[in-house]
């Protein structure tokens, strides 16, 4: 997109900005959450799945056993856009400017990586989109960012950046065939008090911490400038290229995701199911224990069995003689027999079960009631559960639709929130990218009008979102859809209508 014109001294140190757990410099978060959503050997991940008391005793690992933070995640995922991203309703100023916006969305692929922005908007709770002209392509497109490589931001009171710095971890292959691995990072700063913005990016073998005074020789940029030759390395347009969209906006530099208030409480739920797992099932250590039968000569109890070599091989012995064959890959003490494995004992030693008789039933209540106020915090798994309210239904409640619109209120009002927010980042996006694609003077994008007039102004909707609006005051059940898919919502309305009477079971 051009070459550097003049040297970066405005850059020289490093902008001021808030720091906090969700500052504009705070990433950590990220990994974190990405963990819970991952589920797999999520507190091997974290690093604290061992703990260790004051006295060096070791405790159980933490299983990853009820955790919620996926299905969250895919609930809004399934309904943010209300069907294909690239099928969501356009209105716009003239027919120009929507056709130069669906190009625009082709070009982005936004099918497709309009599911995955979906799926990070409320896994980490921001969304950042970048406006991009790929040099030598007659082309404009809008590219996701993933939030954990955008490290550093300021924005003005209108929510633009005026500072943002990128850095990607990134890889190449040299000509040997090994892999070289090195930092991407780009620093954008927006012009002020008469002075032209810039743009610079670097290739070096820091990382997201090196301080811009430490980074190498940049290895191009431009001047960010909407007067000037496109030709002499100045972009012709003055903002920086970026939009950020969050989740929950709390007013913090960053967003909130949708199970990120929770995690200890879903630790809690993971601590609680893991020790009454450990305690019932044992996890293939031994569930019986050895104790002595009897007396000594001054009646005194025996004290605990012990195996030693000549106890050890004479009970192999014994059971060998009994048809038991020993597992040479198993101690000695022990053998198989149709899977079950038993402990060769000695005379006058008898098995104690090492299971200890605790009320597993009142356990797993705590666990229901944690996992129920679980579901209090995060209405989004509600909508797992639909089936089962729909199959536990109460003919004379004549459940319907309106029904399962009040069970669902708490979760869909938080998706459209989300749902708003994210239309508003590509709304700004589009418009960006429309003003790139002009200066560029990209096919498809001239003779389209000008931001400044207000040519670039539209408006994004869901398609099955705007219906379901309409459709909110409808008294009967059919026109009572929520927005959940279609499909879904029709074998629903299916079965409540039978169980309700309405219709002949079929």
């Amino acid at each position: 997109m051009g070459r550097t014109r003049n040297a970066p001294e405005a850059l020289a140190s490093e902008p001021y900005g808030i720091s906090g757990d969700y500052g504009p410099r705070s990433t950590d978060h990220y990994r974190v959450l990405a963990h819970y959503y991952r589920q797999s050997r999520l507190y091997e991940s974290l690093a604290y799945a061992i703990r260790r008391d004051t006295a060096g005793r070791q405790y159980s690992a933490l299983k990853n056993l009820r955790n919620p933070a996926e299905r969250a995640v895919e609930f809004h995922a399934a309904l943010l856009w209300g069907g294909d991203p690239a099928d969501v309703a356009l209105e716009t100023t003239t027919k120009e400017v929507a056709d130069a916006i669906d190009r625009l969305w082709r070009y982005s692929n936004l099918s497709a990586s309009g599911r995955i922005w979906s799926r990070w908007l409320p896994l980490y709770g921001d969304l950042f989109l970048k406006v991009v002209k790929p040099e030598g392509r007659d082309q404009v497109y809008i590219q996701g960012i993933r939030p954990d490589y955008i490290t550093d931001f300021t924005k003005d009171d209108r929510g633009y950046f005026t500072f943002l710095r990128l850095d990607i971890p990134s890889e190449r292959r040299l000509d040997d065939g090994t892999i070289r691995e090195y930092c991407h990072t780009e620093i954008w700063k927006k012009g002020q008090d008469g002075q032209d913005g810039q743009f610079l990016y670097y290739e070096h073998d820091g990382s997201s911490r090196t301080p811009i005074a430490s980074l190498p020789d940049p290895a191009g940029g431009m001047v960010l400038s909407a007067a000037g030759d496109i030709e002499d390395g100045v972009s012709g347009f003055d903002f920086i290229p970026f939009v950020h969209a969050k989740f929950r906006d709390v007013g913090d530099a960053r967003g909130i995701g949708v199970y990120a208030p929770y995690l200890e409480q879903i630790d809690e739920a993971n601590r609680m199911a893991t020790r009454l797992h450990e305690l019932l099932f044992r996890y293939d250590r031994a569930h019986r224990g050895l104790r002595s039968v009897g007396t000594d000569a001054s009646g005194a109890p025996l004290p605990p069995p012990s195996f030693d070599s000549a106890s050890r091989d004479a009970a192999v012995s014994y059971y060998a003689s009994a048809g038991y064959v020993a597992d040479a890959r198993r101690r000695p003490d022990e053998v198989e027999l149709g899977g079950e494995r038993y402990l060769l004992l000695p005379a006058s030693v008898e098995p104690v079960d090492l299971a200890p008789q605790i009320d597993y039933a009142s356990g797993l209540a705590l666990l229901d009631a944690q996992l129920k106020e679980l579901s209090q915090n995060m209405p989004e798994l509600v909508y797992y559960q639909i089936g089962q309210l729909i199959a536990t239904a109460s003919a004379q409640a004549a459940t319907s639709g309106v029904a399962l619109q009040t069970v669902m209120a708490a979760a869909l009002d938080r998706m459209r929130e989300a749902r708003a927010n994210l239309f508003a980042a590509l709304e700004r996006a589009d418009e960006m990218a429309l003003t790139i694609g002009s200066v560029y003077g990209v096919e498809g994008f001239t003779g389209i009008g000008s931001y400044e007039a207000g040519d670039f102004e539209h408006t994004i909707s869901s398609p099955e979102g705007s219906a379901s609006e309409a459709q909110a005051t409808a008294t009967t059940p059919q026109q009572n859809a929520p927005e959940v898919p279609q499909d879904a919502f029709a074998r629903a309305q299916a079965i409540l209508e039978r169980m309700n009477g309405s219709q002949p079971a079929g």
